[in-house]
C-alpha cells in the first residue's frame, strides 16, 4: 500500500535545520492523539487553536515511542501550521460548485461538468 510522507522541519539548539518525513500513520496517530486531548480540556480556550503543554506532552510521548523517534514541539506545531494550510485550500476548493467531499475515497471529487470545462481551455 502506498503511504504518503510529508516532510517538516525544526531548528535544534544550535540553529541547525533538522528535517523529519511524516506518513499517514504518523498523522493519524496525531490525529487521535489531539482529538483525545482536547477532549480532556488540553486547549487553551474554545475560541483559540493553541493546545496546552500536556497536549503536546501527550503527542510527543505517543508519536516518539510508537515510531521510534525524536520529535520536538516545534515538529508538532510545524505540521499543524501544515494541516491549517491545507485546511484552507481545501475548503476554499468545497466552496467552488460541481466539488465534493468523497468520504469513502477520502479526497476531493468533481462532477464531470467541472472536469469537461477545465479541459476547454
Amino acid at each position: 500500500m502506498y503511504h504518503k510522507v510529508y516532510e517538516t522541519r525544526s531548528y535544534n539548539a544550535k540553529d541547525k535545520v533538522k528535517y523529519m518525513a511524516w506518513t499517514s500513520e504518523m498523522d493519524r496517530c496525531l490525529t487521535e492523539i489531539l482529538v483525545e486531548e482536547v477532549k480532556k480540556g488540553n486547549k487553551i480556550d474554545s475560541s483559540h487553536s493553541t493546545l496546552k503543554p500536556a497536549a503536546y506532552r501527550a503527542a510527543l510521548t505517543a508519536l516518539n515511542e510508537n515510531f521510534v523517534l525524536d520529535l520536538t514541539k516545534e515538529h508538532i506545531r510545524n505540521r499543524l501550521k501544515t494541516w491549517r494550510k491545507q485546511f484552507g485550500i481545501l475548503r476554499e476548493l468545497l466552496a467552488h460548485k460541481g466539488f465534493k467531499w468523497d468520504e469513502t475515497r477520502k479526497m476531493v471529487i468533481a462532477d464531470n461538468s467541472v472536469r469537461n470545462e477545465s479541459h476547454k481551455g
